[in-house]
């Protein structure tokens, strides 16, 4: 928990059987909890040691970045890096997947932002990329706003986990207008989201693997996509088989 000397290198050795991960602590109340937690008062006698515990638990939590607890995930902002411009404007006339065979190979553009040629050099080389775009046609109102819909299963578990956790701190919400059990094409049983390609997801991301025919400045050109006119694209990966 402390700063090694100036100068001086560590060669720290553990034989315990487990490891514990030491969690971001994003506000006072997290922090009081967390120490007043480990120092038991009722159990010790912390007066001799408790001000450098404090120092040292502060230390170590300015160098957390990162938080282990799903529950104290926090929304971010992602922007998009390009848009697509395709022959196909509606999902009837886009192929469940890219590459199926069953549908014309429709060429596409990927429109890059401006600023961003020199982040699209050397990505002629490839035969095929990644594509990760948002859906942003899928859960759209009539407003143009995400559609509210939950299903049972779904109401009953947040109950009770609220129920389960009274002192849990305020969980961020996740977009709505998806459900956690879903009927794929072809299929006749409800399926976890995870484990289907429906675009009605958590986070609205999805994910492509298109044939790269050329690239032209700020143009990507593409083929054998499952892409609609429109669609926000969030990055672009060189595949490799």
């Amino acid at each position: 928990l402390f700063y090694p000397p100036e100068g001086t290198q560590m060669d720290i050795q553990s034989t315990c059987a487990k490891l514990y991960y030491f969690d971001k602590l994003r506000s006072e109340e997290e922090f009081h909890d967390c120490v007043e937690g480990r120092l038991q008062r009722d159990k010790h006698k912390v007066e001799a040691y408790e001000a450098e515990f404090v120092k040292a638990v502060k230390r170590a939590n300015a160098l957390v970045r990162i938080t282990m607890d799903p529950l104290k995930l926090k929304p971010f902002e992602v922007c998009g890096v390009g848009v697509v411009q395709s022959l196909m404007r509606t999902h009837t006339s886009a192929p469940r997947q890219p590459s199926t065979g069953r549908f014309d190979a429709q060429p596409a553009i990927i429109m890059m932002r401006p600023g961003l040629e020199n982040a699209v050099r050397d990505l002629k080389g490839f035969d095929y990329v990644w594509v990760l775009f948002h859906f942003s046609y899928a859960c759209l109102g009539e407003d143009g706003s995400p559609e509210v819909t939950t299903t049972e299963s779904d109401a009953a578990g947040s109950s009770s986990a609220a129920a389960a956790s009274k002192k849990a701190p305020p969980v961020p919400a996740l977009p709505q207008g998806w459900k956690t059990m879903v009927i794929p094409p072809r299929d006749t049983k409800l399926r976890g989201v995870f484990a289907t390609r429906s675009p009605h997801r958590p986070n609205s991301i999805g994910m492509s693997c298109v044939r790269l025919v050329d690239v032209q400045g700020l143009e990507v050109h593409i083929a054998d996509h499952d892409l609609l006119h429109g669609t926000p694209v969030l990055d672009i990966k060189p595949y490799l088989p």
